[in-house]
This record gives C-alpha cells, sequence and structure tokens, in this order.
C-alpha cells in the first residue's frame, strides 16, 4: 500500500469502557480483530457441513480456503459504517479525531443514521476500489454489502442515495474508506472476489460476522490491547489471530470434542441398551440417506423408555453422517428442562475427557 492508502488511526471504532487517558481504539484495528476471530470461528466453530455448505453458496468448489477467505473479509468490512457521522457521536472520539475529518461536521451530523445502515450505502464504492463487481444488485459484492448491514442482527434495503448521503462524507472520507478496505484485505492475502454468494449462505456467514464482532469487542480485551499498541497492523493481526482461540475459549464456545464412551458408560446406566436404543444404535446408519442432506427421525415411546439416551445416539450417527454438530433439547417446562439438562450435561461430561465445555 502506498502512503495515501494507509487508514488514518484517528478514525476510531470503540471507545466505550476503555482508558480515557489514552486515544479510542482504532477502527481499523478493531476490524482486523474481527477478521481474525472469524478464521478461527471457521477453523474451530463451523461444523463440516457449515463450511461445506458455505463454500458451495461462494461456488467456490472443495476450495475451502478462499470460502474462509470470504468470510474472514465479510467479519473485516463490518464496521465500514463507523467511516461516516458515527465519528462524531462520542465526545472523545471526536477529541482525537484528525482535524482533516471535522472539516464536514455539519452536513454529515445534520441527520443520523446506524452505522449497520451507513456501512450498507458505503459497501459499493469500497469494493468497487477492490475490483468488484458492484453492477449485478444479486452479485457477491451485493451480498456483502447486505452482511455489513446486517451484523446487528437486521438486514435493510439500501434507498436510491447510496453512496452519496451527507452521513458518509466526500473527499477524505470516501478515501478512508477505501483504505481501510484494502488494509483488510491485503492483510488477508487479497482473497478474490466469490464467483456467487447465495442467500442462505450469506446469513450463516452474518452470524459467523455477528460472533467474531461480539468476542473481540469485550472490554477488558480491548484495554489490554487499547494500552499496547503493536507498531504495524501486520502485527496486530499477527496478535489478534493469536488471542482468537483464547477469547472462544473465555466465551464458553470452545466446540467438545467428545471421546465416545461404550452406552452404559457414557449415560450412567447400568447394563444393556433396551431394544430401543438398539435399533437407533444398530440400524439407524444403514437407514441414513446419502447426499449429506439430513433428515428427520422421529421416536414415540411410553416415559422411562429411553427415549433421551436414544436421541443422544441419534445425535451421534446423524452428525457422523452429515457433518453436522450440537444438539437441543427442548421442552415444555422449566422443570424437565432444568431434570434434561443434568442428564445431558452427565452424558456430555462423561465423554468429554479432561476438557469439559
Amino acid at each position: 500500500m502506498g502512503a495515501e492508502d494507509v487508514p488514518d488511526e484517528s478514525l476510531w471504532g470503540k471507545s466505550r469502557g476503555l482508558d480515557p487517558q489514552l486515544p479510542p481504539y482504532p477502527l481499523v484495528r478493531h476490524l482486523l480483530d474481527a477478521a481474525a476471530m472469524a478464521l478461527h470461528l471457521w477453523d474451530v466453530y463451523l461444523s463440516v457441513n457449515q463450511r461445506r455448505s458455505i463454500a458451495a453458496g461462494l461456488d467456490a468448489g472443495d476450495d475451502e480456503a478462499a470460502a474462509r477467505a470470504a468470510v474472514a473479509l465479510c467479519a473485516g468490512l463490518h464496521d465500514l459504517g463507523k467511516l461516516s457521522g458515527f465519528q462524531f457521536c462520542s465526545r472523545h472520539g471526536r477529541e482525537h479525531l484528525d482535524p482533516v475529518f471535522c472539516e464536514d461536521v455539519g452536513a454529515m451530523t445534520s441527520a443520523r443514521m446506524g452505522h449497520d445502515v451507513a456501512g450498507l450505502k458505503a459497501a459499493e464504492d469500497a469494493l468497487a476500489a477492490l475490483g468488484f463487481d458492484t453492477q449485478d444488485e444479486y452479485g457477491a459484492a451485493a451480498r456483502i454489502a447486505e452482511i455489513i448491514g446486517g451484523h446487528h442482527g437486521r438486514f435493510h434495503r439500501p434507498d436510491d442515495t447510496g453512496g452519496d448521503d451527507p452521513f458518509l462524507g466526500t473527499g477524505v472520507w470516501q478515501r478512508q474508506r477505501v483504505a481501510h478496505v484494502r488494509a483488510v484485505h491485503c492483510l488477508l492475502g487479497a482473497p478474490e472476489e466469490p464467483k456467487s454468494f447465495d442467500a442462505a449462505p450469506a446469513v450463516l456467514v452474518t452470524g459467523v460476522v455477528i460472533l467474531a464482532d461480539w468476542l473481540v469487542s469485550q472490554a477488558d480485551y480491548l484495554r489490554r490491547r487499547q494500552q499496547s499498541l503493536e507498531a504495524s497492523l501486520e502485527e496486530h493481526f499477527v496478535q489478534s489471530c493469536a488471542d482468537a482461540a483464547g477469547l472462544l475459549d473465555q466465551a464458553g464456545l470452545t466446540p467438545v470434542r467428545l471421546s465416545r464412551r461404550g452406552f452404559s458408560e457414557a449415560y450412567g446406566i447400568a447394563g444393556e441398551p433396551n431394544p430401543l436404543q438398539r435399533s437407533v444404535m444398530e440400524e439407524l446408519p444403514g437407514a441414513v440417506g446419502g447426499g449429506g442432506r439430513g433428515g428427520i427421525l422421529l421416536i414415540t415411546a411410553a416415559p422411562g423408555d429411553g427415549k433421551s439416551e436414544a436421541a443422544l445416539e441419534a445425535e451421534r450417527v446423524l452428525s457422523a453422517a452429515f457433518g453436522t454438530r450440537g444438539l437441543a433439547f427442548l421442552l415444555p417446562t422449566m422443570a424437565t428442562s432444568d431434570q434434561m439438562y443434568g442428564r445431558v450435561a452427565g452424558a456430555l461430561r462423561r465423554q468429554a475427557g479432561a476438557a469439559p465445555g
């Protein structure tokens, strides 16, 4: 990147809850934190089937590395809309801005807008600077813009003002949006524009972006980084990648890798599985269809017939067949839910080795 392309670090991304004696946390560093976390979530948090579905939705075929980079790029651009009138919403943040950014403050603050919507509006011009095709309203660039706009959990429709909205600023603001996008893109290895971006996988990617953003927005983590910023963005990104596993673990979200035990040991039940449970264990693997599309298993039996253990065995079979992970028990009352939680947690602990979740 040339000198004119360097993100200005007086443009801030996080301020609330941080050390008021220091400048706010630079936006470009927060974007890189989120991109690093998204890479880690792809590697350890998403299931095989989720990764496969995203890659297919990006028309990446077997190139999951390309899909991984595209997901990280979405996370790394999620707060692009903060390069706007948002910069003036905090007195602390505004005080530390380079004066060049305060020349248009009147026009940029004449109306209010969420930075998620601002990001949706600004994304087209910024992505065009990377060579992405922004003319196709159903293309990858348009979908990335929707993900940026949806990173607070609600998707928005762009209006006719697009990137010309006064809230976004002009001139130096446009150049800084491009500089921030290029910095993230460069440190991710300059991933190519996806060939396509289907809607369903885009929703899943949005979930990854939301989770990545939340994990790297913890105040204690930001305060630590704020107090000792690395000398370069390259060094910062390396440290962000190194920090990702610890943040996920502290949140209690590191997936538990089960060490499958025998039936009686796994469920703390003396004796062998009953006929219902044995039928699931022995017959379901052969009944599972191909194609990786999953299905529904319905079990009806009287209370006390071991349906819960049968369901857990079914999860084991189906997850292995379809590359999925996780389960949910949905019960009608707090009392039954509490009782079931104890049974399921016990089964997981007995199979989780030395590091239960």
